[in-house]
């Protein structure tokens, strides 16, 4: 599991002790349970799920804030981290608490039609895993494993990138799909046209205006620019437009064709406005 990482706002915010959860911590016998139940409270209130038990997963910055939100030494937690009967019995009684429920077969489902539709936004699988936790916060429902959630994660970014793919798959006819190969091939001037598109020229020159202007014009005459894709998010398009700046002709002609046709068809319509624009500033 990666170690846990917040910032200081959201440990001030989110893991700061209300008057009604201070009086639930000291009706608990002992300081060390104190210090163990506050913070056991603090940390899923802040992950949304408990601590690994065994050993005890002790977050240093975090254990101190709740010692000096209870005014009780943060020492005391190393013991308590040995009684692992405890432990989990503070767990259930926090889960209870809270009035959290457990992740569950629906909640799963739940989940995984939320992450379908995120993931048809965003990209990063850490992005994504701190959307899952904002979800399930709001459900009131503990976090399951990251494995658990990371493995959601992929199976649904995977659907998601196929049902992309293939919706403007739908838009493309095959004499599109031949003219977005051909800009792949390498002629006799040792350069594809992706390349030259991808090229720009700085100096605002005569030479320059004409080059963005064929620029457009190769294109125009591929056909795609008559390719709808307002339904798709724009993060979703600078994503595969990106990835077409990245790759070389070589690269691209070996992505599957439905991947291939998607990005070429979103780093098309991006250069045609940014070629656009760039002719706007020069002249």
């Amino acid at each position: 599991m990666n170690k846990p990482h917040f910032t200081q706002d959201q440990l001030v915010q989110v893991a700061k002790l209300s008057n009604v959860d201070i009086e639930r911590i000291n009706a608990c016998r002992g300081i060390q349970n104190q210090v163990g139940f506050g913070y056991q409270l603090c940390h899923v209130k802040l992950f949304n799920r408990f601590p690994i038990q065994t050993p005890l997963e002790i977050l240093d910055e975090l254990a101190t804030f709740v010692a000096i939100q209870l005014d009780l030494p943060k020492k005391q937690l190393q013991a308590y981290s040995l009684r692992q009967p405890t432990i989990s019995e503070h767990q259930e009684q926090i889960r209870i608490f809270l009035r959290l429920s457990r992740f569950d077969r629906n909640t799963e489902d739940a989940l995984k039609r939320f992450l379908f539709q995120q993931a048809q936004q965003i990209q990063p699988t850490e992005s994504l895993l701190i959307k899952a936790t904002e979800y399930l916060k709001e459900k009131m429902v503990l976090n399951s494993s990251d494995d658990t959630i990371e493995r959601l994660i992929q199976t649904q970014r995977e659907k998601a990138r196929i049902y992309i793919f293939e919706k403007i798959a739908t838009e493309i006819t095959p004499a599109v799909q031949q003219e977005l190969d051909n800009l792949l091939i390498v002629g006799t001037e040792t350069y594809s046209k992706i390349y030259q598109i991808k090229e720009v020229p700085q100096k605002p020159l005569a030479k320059a205006m004409k080059l963005l202007s064929t620029k457009l014009s190769i294109i125009e005459q591929t056909g795609v620019l008559t390719t709808k894709l307002a339904w798709l998010n724009n993060n979703y398009k600078r994503y595969l437009s990106k990835y077409v700046h990245r790759c070389d002709a070589t690269r691209l002609r070996e992505l599957e064709p439905l991947h291939r046709y998607a990005s070429l068809t979103c780093f098309l319509q991006e250069a045609y406005q940014d070629t656009k624009d760039h002719i706007f500033d020069m002249y």
